[in-house]
């Protein structure tokens, strides 16, 4: 699943890909994996036109950060179980649904 960010001109600000991989070398193993990218054009021009300067750069930081969150965070002491995949996949909605309403940014999944 693809979770984007996007302008008021529908244009892509951040994306995250969430996706259950399988292991090259032990096809038997499994886990969560996730791919965050902020374009940095489109982020520019939502912190140059907006107030919350400091909110949106800790905001889109949060978003660049999130495989770390993903293996440092939520499955530090635990191992990557993909049958946590829905799991994650919600959470990365409610932050991407509320960083969208904070900054008026359209929220759109693929």
């Amino acid at each position: 699943m693809v979770l984007f960010l996007r302008s008021k001109l529908n244009r892509t600000i951040a994306e995250v890909e969430v996706y259950v991989k399988t292991d090259e070398e032990n096809h038997l193993i499994k886990y969560i994996e996730l791919h965050a990218s902020v374009n940095i054009e489109e982020y520019s021009n939502l912190l140059l036109n907006n107030l919350k300067k400091e909110e949106i750069i800790r905001d889109f930081s949060d978003i660049s950060e999130l495989r770390g969150w993903l293996w440092e965070s939520y499955f530090m002491g635990d191992e990557n179980d993909p049958t946590k995949y829905n799991d994650v996949v919600k959470i990365l909605k409610k932050m991407f649904v509320e960083i969208a309403d904070k900054y008026e940014l359209g929220y759109v999944e693929d």
